[in-house]
């Protein structure tokens, strides 16, 4: 039995990457606005939050996320994917096939920024060709 164990816990580890084991493929991210209570637009998922808020993302996808708020200049930021420190476990455990797990699931990337914080400005009145202009703006 103990070699059954054994067996099964060594296919587990060099069939699985490490930032699968310590990151897993998603990320709670927070997201805020500055006055609160903007709507916030995640894409490519669709889902939508109000500010402050958290929201969990796959880790493989970089996001764009779009602010909307009564009286302010709509606004739109990102979220990118960089690689993650973990995925250089698998140079001890893991090898090529765990690195290829971590990049396949997403679970080798973390997204950035964590936390978004977004500063919304006042609307003033329109500009010459419709766009949004913040209060003070040329």
């Amino acid at each position: 039995m103990k070699v059954t164990t054994l067996g099964a816990a060594l296919a587990c580890a060099v069939t699985t990457g490490c930032a699968s084991i310590v990151n897993g493929t998603t990320q709670e991210v927070q997201i805020r606005t500055t006055p609160p209570g903007a709507r916030a637009l995640i894409l490519p998922e669709g889902e939508t939050i109000e500010t402050p808020g958290e929201v969990t993302l796959r880790r493989k996808l970089a996001h764009t996320i779009q602010f909307d708020l009564e009286g302010y200049c709509p606004a739109t930021t990102y979220l990118d994917r960089v690689t993650s420190g973990w995925i250089n476990g698998n140079i001890l455990l893991g090898g090529l096939i765990g690195t290829a797990v971590d990049a396949a699931n997403g679970a080798a990337y973390r997204l950035t920024p964590d936390p978004v914080d977004v500063e919304l400005q006042t609307a003033g009145a329109p500009s010459a060709d419709g766009r949004c202009r913040p209060i003070g703006a040329q």
